[in-house]
This record gives structure tokens, C-alpha cells and sequence, in this order.
């Protein structure tokens, strides 16, 4: 039960939170791409 009390806390935890993580991840997705690209074209 507490686990899904702490899971509800963490969905109610502030948009800036959640857009942050948006933002981070896409960075990542971007790097990643970059690095396949690299890998691909040599």
C-alpha cells in the first residue's frame, strides 16, 4: 500500500518535474541519434 502512495506522490509532483525529465530524455534521444548516425555513415 505505501508503494502505491508513494507512486500517487510521484504523479502529483509538479508539471516542471515531469517537463524536465521531457526535455532530458529528448536530449538523450537526440545524442543517441547523432551517435547512430556517426556509427552509420563510417
Amino acid at each position: 500500500m505505501s508503494a502505491f502512495l508513494s507512486l500517487i506522490k510521484e504523479f502529483r509532483k509538479p508539471q516542471i518535474n515531469r517537463f524536465l525529465v521531457l526535455v532530458d530524455s529528448i536530449i538523450w534521444l537526440g545524442v543517441l541519434f547523432l551517435v547512430g548516425s556517426i556509427f552509420i555513415s563510417f
